[in-house]
């Protein structure tokens, strides 16, 4: 009787075990518990209708609860359709004892579906402003749902439910038409905590992706937090304004680029960016900006495009606050050099520090003369800072090629990059002439103090003879003084002013104030004044000697002893000018030369050539107005010729002289006093002298034409001039 009581036990104990292991692994399937699916998902909305399919039961004994699910079944929602994979439930054994049948949870998988239709689904359920924008900005795309959600002991739903995910091929436009393509993604979300995995999409041509990225969204803002790496791409110069819109004076023309990028952004509950951090590595491969520096003036080859290759940059990017730092090749003129540089951007203010290392590329500091060689390295240092007004300062300024070395401090300059404020120079360079150069500059409360032992100033007096209007000498935008204590002034070559002390001032770039004085040795002096009267400005300019400014001049390429005095009256747009030179010798003027030889003054002509003529004195009075140069006379009187001339010259144009020139000989017959030349005047041979000649020189600049015509007497103006000079003397 035992025997067949074990055995009866152990058939009764493999048949539940064959009813338990069949429920668990195949089930069962009846529609005996649609109606407790549809109840749940009346749990969510009342108004929510599913199509189901036969449901399938699947015992789990571990866990002491029925598996239910259902396969293709589809949900409506006021006749918006979703296509479900599957509806999963739980209900316990417990409950179903109890005759009280209850499930905990509900999973809903979709098919691979349009995600505007599940957007629209939501919608219908609960439409909120988010997805409403959500619904207009996506154009198309895909998405597969998985939704866990779990009830309580009274059926409601409770805040732990679980939404993960697959989106595939969504295109959105923004509300201002700026389109990302090709979204995919994986995705978690937990509560108010949102996962997104294996991210990839494209912005216009720039293609992104992400390993991870987090939004936490809770009461008071959403949070992103996450990782964005651009692959590398070329971007051209139409397509630039697409990604990033600068200010009118920086124009990209290409970029080549990667970048890996950490992001932390704050958003408020309407979407508006509240706070960011943002931290990227970017590698600039190439990149090409419209010349947006007027600097041809210190780099005599540059560019019409500045490029940067090889550029590792690091960024760090928040609200009211911008830091970039980086390094790489930069290419201004022929050659690339180095540069390494630091970018602060802090409220309205650029903070940066820069350094360019120049191996292979000339640099010209024109105002200084300074040329560099090729083969030496330059290092320029600069550190200061750019704001909303456009207006730049240089805290340090230095500049360093081998032994030449310029430093500046607290450098200021306006919106048009005009110096106003400079606080201290120091200028230690060896120029293009071999000459050293030793100055410093200091601010004192209204003027500048500018002291040192040795500069070259001939290229300042080249500019102030010659007149060059050159724009990039506009250098300073405010009124300037200067103090001046130079111990040796170079104006030309072997021509050293010693002792240059004085005051002078500048009033929009030009001369207003000035009384200088310096002397060449004990004997000769030099001195320069500037008034400023009513709307007059008189300028007064002695020098004992003449040679070194009077050479400046292209037509006289020989000139030799002299002193000079000028005078000068400037008023509005015009001025009127007195030169004198006294006790002089000239020789090579090509243009005296041509004019003795017409005249058939070939002696004097030879004596020109060689030794020179001497003239005790020559007189030159003109007007200046703009472009055009009244001459109203010019009178030169030595032992050799005469000479007395007037014209106009218009710049650039047009030359249109006229004078009579008259040898020594004619003037003996008028005036014993001044001694015969002999055969210089007269020649060897009998007729070969002449009375005199009026001649006329017209032509544009460097074209003119000479002619000449004898004449048997002279003019009452001609004689006057002569003999007043003669009672001077």
């Amino acid at each position: 009787m035992t025997r067949y009581f074990f055995r009866f036990l152990i058939f009764i104990t493999l048949i539940i075990f064959c009813f338990i292991s069949y429920f668990s692994i195949i089930g069962f399937e009846t529609k005996k518990f649609n109606s407790l699916i549809k109840s749940n998902l009346n749990n969510i909305d009342k108004q929510i209708d599913i199509k189901l399919n036969d449901v399938k039961i699947v015992l789990d004994p571990f866990n002491l609860h029925l598996d239910i699910k259902t396969l293709g079944p589809n949900i409506l929602y006021n006749n918006n359709l979703i296509e479900l994979e599957s509806v999963k439930t739980q209900i316990s054994l417990s409950s179903i004892i109890n005759k009280k049948i209850s499930s905990s949870n509900l999973s809903i998988s979709t098919k691979l579906i349009k995600i505007n239709d599940l957007i629209s689904f939501v919608r219908a359920i609960n439409n909120t402003p988010e997805l409403t924008l959500v619904n207009k900005i996506i154009d198309k795309g895909f998405v597969v749902v998985d939704l866990n959600i779990n009830f309580n002991e009274n059926g409601k739903i409770k805040d732990d439910y679980e939404l993960k995910g697959i989106i595939k091929d969504v295109n959105i436009t923004s509300l201002n038409n700026n389109k990302i393509q090709d979204i995919n993604f994986n995705f978690i979300h937990e509560n108010s905590k949102s996962i997104f995995k294996d991210i990839s999409f494209k912005y216009q041509d720039l293609k992104i992706v992400s390993n991870e990225f987090n939004i936490n969204n809770n009461d008071k803002e959403i949070f992103l937090k996450g990782e964005l790496e651009t692959k590398s791409i070329i971007i051209n110069k139409k397509e630039v304004s697409n990604y990033l819109n600068f200010n009118n004076n920086l124009e990209i023309e290409k970029i080549k680029f990667s970048s890996i990028n950490d992001l932390e952004i704050s958003l408020t509950k309407r979407f508006k960016l509240e706070n960011y951090n943002i931290k990227s590595s970017l590698n600039i491969e190439d990149i090409v900006l419209k010349n947006f520096l007027n600097l041809k003036y210190f780099f005599p080859e540059m560019k019409e495009t500045i490029s940067f290759k090889d550029n590792k940059i690091n960024l760090v990017s928040k609200k009211n606050f911008l830091k970039l730092s980086g390094s790489g090749k930069t290419l201004l003129q022929k050659k690339f050099d180095e540069i390494n540089y630091e970018l602060i951007k802090k409220d309205n203010d650029y903070i940066f520090d820069t350094n360019l290392d120049i191996s292979n590329n000339p640099i010209q500091i024109k105002f200084l003369n300074f040329k560099n060689s090729n083969k030496t390295k330059t290092s320029l240092s600069l550190k200061g800072k750019f704001n909303k007004d456009q207006k730049l300062s240089f805290d340090k300024l230095s500049f360093v090629n081998d032994k030449n070395i310029i430093e500046i401090n607290d450098l200021k300059f306006d919106k048009d990059y005009k110096i106003f404020d400079l606080n201290y120079a120091s200028i230690k360079i060896v120029d293009e002439l071999d000459k050293k150069n030793r100055l410093s500059i200091n601010k004192k409360k209204d003027y500048y103090n500018v002291s040192g032992s040795n500069f070259n100033a001939s290229i300042f007096v080249d500019d102030l003879i010659k007149k060059d209007d050159d724009q990039n000498k506009d250098l300073f935008s405010n009124n300037l003084n200067l103090r001046l204590n130079i111990n040796e002034v170079l104006i030309a070559e072997d021509h050293i002013i010693k002792n240059l002390n004085g005051d002078i001032s500048f009033e929009r770039n030009n001369v207003n104030k000035a009384n200088l004085k310096g002397s060449f040795s004990k004997n000769e002096n030099i001195s320069f004044t500037v008034i400023k009267k009513n709307e007059q400005k008189v300028t007064t300019f002695f020098s004992d000697k003449a040679e070194p400014f009077v050479k400046k001049f292209e037509l006289i390429k020989g000139f030799d002893g002299g002193s000079l005095d000028f005078y000068s009256v400037e008023s509005g747009n015009s001025s009127n000018t007195h030169i004198k030179l006294y006790d002089f010798k000239l020789k090579e003027v090509p243009a005296l030369t041509k004019l003795l030889t017409l005249a058939s003054l070939q002696g004097i002509a030879d004596l020109l050539s060689g030794e020179g003529i001497r003239f005790n004195d020559f007189e030159m009075k003109f007007q200046n107005q703009k472009n055009l140069i009244t001459i109203n006379e010019v009178y030169a009187i030595g032992p050799a010729i005469s000479i007395l001339m007037d014209g106009y010259i218009e710049k650039d144009k047009l030359i249109s002289l006229r004078g009579t020139l008259v040898p020594a000989t004619t003037i003996n017959k008028f005036i014993g006093s001044i001694p015969i030349l002999g055969n210089i005047l007269v020649g060897k041979k009998t007729g070969e002298g002449v009375f005199g000649v009026s001649f006329k020189i017209k032509g544009p600049p460097k074209k003119t034409e000479t002619t000449v015509n004898p004449i048997k007497t002279l003019t009452p103006r001609f004689i006057t001039r002569t003999l007043e000079k003669i009672k001077k003397n």
